[in-house]
């Protein structure tokens, strides 16, 4: 039985093309950078814009963050979200948007992802840690 050994700043996979990434390739790094986790990545700079606008009765909350990142990157994170949702133990509905807005070279895949809450995004971050741990054994 193999052991699996983590090695998140050399890991390498393939894509649909069958060309290699890297872990500077990965939307999912620049994710976990975002969250604070340690990465090969780090956030150098970042900036907010928040609006709120009333549609038919609910408020709605729109916020932008722009992330510029140590290697030149720029990924712009949405959040959508309104207070029609039920209160309680499930997970909020609202839409959450990663999208690359500058590459600086970097073919980062996905270029887009798009959520429809927090459980969902923290689900696909999860299921992306253990691909990068399969494709390393």
């Amino acid at each position: 039985m193999a052991t699996c050994q983590v090695e998140y700043t050399l890991t390498i996979c393939n894509d649909c093309s069958g060309k290699e990434l890297r872990a500077v390739n990965r939307l999912s790094t620049y994710l976990k950078a975002i969250r604070g986790s340690s990465t090969t990545v780090s956030v150098a700079d970042r900036g907010i814009d928040s609006t709120s606008y009333l549609d038919n009765g609910v408020q709605v909350t729109l916020t932008e963050t722009l992330f510029r990142f140590n290697n030149g990157v720029v990924v712009k994170h949405t959040v959508e979200s309104d207070d029609s949702s039920p209160a309680g133990p499930y997970c909020h509905e609202c839409w959450i948007t990663y999208e690359v807005i500058e590459n600086c070279g970097h073919e980062i895949f996905p270029q887009r992802k798009i959520f429809a809450s927090a459980c969902r995004e923290a689900f696909w971050l999860k299921m992306q840690e253990n691909r990068v741990r399969d494709e390393r054994c």
